[in-house]
């Protein structure tokens, strides 16, 4: 479907062909792998990985809908499920970073549905929604969203509004911080018109060249350096990516003075969704997440490999 998002008024039709036949034949299991592998191609005249980007960029943002974000089914939508267990205090649990949020995605739909359950949960419509990004005044909602830990370790699709200079917000693409931004709202798709920005919001996002991590990772392995409980929901497990999370056994175990000469061990509790997993598969995980088998019981938690997101919270996840 990626592969189908290109607007061939800006993109030479042959390219984009190319592009897709060479992405599904490569049989990599995300366009993600396969860009990360061809931005080291050297024989080729198309450069993939900038074809990419866009490619990302154009199917995330004509995907993106509030409506989805408002839905009652708790199935389909975990965000409504984790606010209602948090709502009643959110501040101290999300200002705090007491709960942080690390994610593989581009997409800011976190980020939209908690500003605008903070707001109507909290702080009614005297915060308007639409056009809220070019009042230049003091926001209480949007300092409480600075706060809110939510790191993006390959990038994300644009900035903010609470995060963007208002005094320089209209007028298009602009760069601020490095990252390029819109000023749009959510849901907004008048973009998709304007292949151009299309490709300049599409340098947000980050290929792993040379080994050289995005500065997410850091941020991220510095959230989980310090966390009691680590809740994976809908991830893969993929090796290269838990070890680039920095998820090995110094991590998992972290040791703590407790007086001189002396040290315990402050284990980490681990849960996780495994939907379509199967035993062999997770056994692997297991091994990976703690590499000493006795102490994997009390340590880990997964779901069943037919349990959603929502229903594997329900089920196992109880902390909240």
């Amino acid at each position: 479907n990626i592969a189908e998002s290109f607007s061939s008024q800006h993109y030479n039709q042959d390219d984009i062909n190319l592009f897709k036949e060479v992405l599904k034949s490569s049989y990599l299991p995300s366009i993600d792998s396969f860009l990360e592998k061809s931005s080291k191609f050297t024989n080729e005249k198309i450069d993939f990985a900038s074809l990419g980007r866009v490619a990302i960029v154009k199917e995330i943002m004509s995907k993106e809908d509030r409506n989805k974000l408002r839905s009652f089914d708790l199935e389909e939508n975990w965000y409504r499920y984790i606010w209602g267990k948090i709502h009643k205090d959110y501040r101290n649990l999300l200002e705090t970073g007491k709960i942080s949020f690390i994610t593989f995605n581009y997409d800011l739909s976190l980020e939209y549905f908690l500003e605008e359950a903070i707001q109507n949960s909290h702080y009614g419509s005297t915060y308007p929604l639409e056009g809220r990004n070019i009042i230049n005044i003091i926001n209480p909602l949007w300092e409480t969203m600075n706060k809110i830990k939510i790191v993006h370790v390959y990038g994300k699709l644009d900035l903010l509004p609470w995060e963007i200079d208002k005094m320089n917000a209209p007028g298009g693409i602009k760069k601020q911080y490095g990252i390029f931004s819109s000023s749009r709202e959510y849901g907004d798709h008048s973009l998709l018109n304007y292949p151009r920005d299309m490709e300049a919001l599409s340098k947000n996002i980050s290929i792993i060249e040379d080994d050289k991590l995005p500065e997410g990772f850091q941020h991220a392995r510095e959230i989980l350096k310090e966390a009691s409980y680590i809740c994976f929901l809908g991830f893969g497990y993929d090796p290269v990516n838990l070890d680039r999370l920095g998820l090995d056994e110094k991590t998992i175990y972290e040791f703590e003075s407790k007086k001189p000469h002396s040290f315990y061990h402050k284990v980490k509790k681990i849960y996780g969704t495994a939907f379509g997993l199967k035993h062999a598969e997770r056994n692997r995980i297991s091994k990976w997440l703690c590499p000493i088998a006795d102490r994997c019981e009390k340590r880990l938690c997964f779901g069943d490999e037919k349990q959603g997101i929502v229903d594997f919270l329900r089920d196992k996840f109880d902390i909240l």
